[in-house]
């Protein structure tokens, strides 16, 4: 690199060749008069100065690294990239109830083969299964809610799921179906706890309460309005 840091010198009206620096052409003071000497610097200048072919990227093959007249570097090793990470955690208890709240869940063998299908489909779709329970005509669920999908689509992938499911098992019924709707509330990780027992307690709760006194009061605790024309389904 030492002819090509030196060279600072040419003569007047000396162009620049094509893919050389201006006075390569001409060695002027600085170099000796001789082919050898000459050739060797107009190599050296030129590798230099070398930027990499249209399309790639410098520092591509391999670990070369390509250097500026300053003989600084400016391409770093191949591989090196910086990887974005987006993290969640958002708690969703999803309730829902069979088509007109009709007992298709009473058998309790098949409401517990139900619950598994329930949680099997919600981790194929990337979530995560904390709890299922619910009684005769209603399910409930804490999961946690992936990043790449969305509340209805999960909604509607499970239901579709275990209503196909349920049609054709020997315990379930060719007409049986969810409710279109459905209510879904936000959990703080504080509370998940408390919430999956309360799922996990259905059976002795819904001896005193009905499904319906169940869920206006979880619709009153968390601010929202209820249309009752529309919401027993």
């Amino acid at each position: 690199m030492k002819y090509a840091m030196t060279c600072k010198r040419w003569g007047a009206g000396d162009e620049a060749s094509p893919g050389r620096w201006p006075g390569l052409g001409k060695p002027m003071g600085l170099w000796p008069e001789t082919n050898t000497t000459h050739s060797r610097a107009v190599g050296l200048a030129q590798r230099a100065v070398r930027l990499p072919s249209p399309g790639r990227r410098p520092g591509d093959q391999g670990t070369r690294t390509h250097t500026g007249p300053t003989a600084r570097p400016f391409a770093s090793q191949v591989g090196q990239s910086t990887i974005a990470q987006s993290l969640a955690q958002v708690w969703l208890h999803l309730v829902f109830s069979t088509k007109e709240r009709r007992p298709f869940l009473k058998d309790e063998a098949f409401r517990e083969e139900m619950f598994r299908m329930l949680s099997h489909h919600v981790k194929e779709s990337k979530c995560v299964s904390a709890s299922v329970g619910g009684y005769t005509d209603h399910v409930h669920l804490l999961i946690g809610l992936s990043r790449t999908i969305t509340i209805a689509k999960l909604v509607e992938t499970i239901k579709t799921e275990t209503s196909k499911w349920a049609k054709k098992s020997d315990s379930g019924s060719s007409s049986f179906s969810w409710q279109a709707g459905y209510g879904v509330f936000s959990v703080s990780h504080s509370q998940r706890n408390d919430v999956d027992a309360y799922i996990r307690g259905q059976a002795e709760h819904h001896q005193k309460h009905s499904f319906q006194e169940e869920f206006r009061r979880m619709c009153k605790r968390h601010g929202i309005e209820m249309d009752e024309q529309y919401v027993w389904d």
